[in-house]
């Protein structure tokens, strides 16, 4: 393993920690996008069922298409049309959309 590739991995290690304790901020959430294959996060294709709490997840969207569903109660929008509430469906760094989804 070279020297980026093993701070990278250290990196990982770090943020995956600190997931199970707070809300990562986007930086953190685009460092282990974009550097996914180092970081040896699993890319989940089965519905996990009730996760624990602090849990990081990367679903792969076209084999779980409704993650929602995973045994928990999610946070409902207040318009009561029954949907889930879905915060920052929209990721922009330095002015630039980075990721749009849920």
């Amino acid at each position: 393993m070279s020297t980026d590739a093993a701070t990278v991995a250290v990196r990982a290690t770090e943020l995956r920690e600190a997931a199970t304790r707070r809300w990562l901020v986007k930086d953190e959430l685009v460092f282990l996008l974009q550097h996914y294959e180092l970081t040896r996060l699993p890319l989940w294709r089965v519905l996990q069922r009730r996760p624990a709490s602090g849990s990081l997840m990367f679903y792969d969207i076209n084999s779980v298409p409704d993650f929602k569903k995973d045994g928990w109660q999610w946070q409902k929008r207040k318009d009561n049309s029954g949907r889930v509430r879905e915060d920052r469906a929209k990721l922009v760094i330095n002015r630039s959309i980075t990721i749009l989804g849920t």
